[in-house]
């Protein structure tokens, strides 16, 4: 059985942080919900005939807008005396270990460069889980893509990656 304080392989979390999707982000995303809500009530008043179709539309709409929100609304990093473990969504989970670890910065990630929030390649060829625009740590390492994800404490992390260089 895994601690709470323990990751999958039985090392001990050093440290941990959940990013939360950006308050933006969430606000567009009831805006959108409560527009189309709107729009179909509108337009069910104005083309009755059409209703089942609205209400399909708005249905798949909002189920895709929900699903969404709710897969990609926090950032989970976990960071152990050997590697740092990110889990961002069901389906997206990345390990980088400190040996492989080469270079690091913290970055204002750029919405030009990853094109909104959410599990991205950026324009530079990077991988990044993005969360809101603030702060983010660009981490390089040994035979792999330049890695980048979103974080409240990048300094944290940097002295945690620093305190276990060889």
């Amino acid at each position: 059985m895994v601690k709470h304080n323990e990751n999958l392989k039985g090392e001990t979390i050093i440290y941990k942080e959940i990013v939360k999707l950006s308050k933006r982000i969430t606000i567009l995303i009831i805006v959108i919900l409560v527009t189309s809500f709107i729009l179909t009530l509108t337009l069910s008043i104005i083309f009755p005939p059409i209703v089942f179709l609205l209400i399909i539309i708005f249905f798949i709409v909002d189920t895709t807008a929900l699903i969404l929100y709710a897969n990609y609304r926090r950032l989970v990093i976990s960071i152990s005396d050997n590697e740092i473990s990110l889990k961002f969504g069901i389906f997206n989970d990345k390990t980088i270990p400190f040996e492989l670890i080469h270079k690091y910065e913290i970055i204002k990630p750029k919405f030009l460069t990853f094109g909104g929030v959410g599990v991205k390649i950026g324009l530079d060829g990077s991988w990044a889980y993005i969360t809101d625009f603030k702060q983010a740590l660009k981490v390089e390492y040994k035979e792999h893509r330049t890695f980048v994800f979103s974080t409240r404490y990048p300094e944290k992390i940097i002295e945690i990656i620093k305190s276990n260089e060889s």
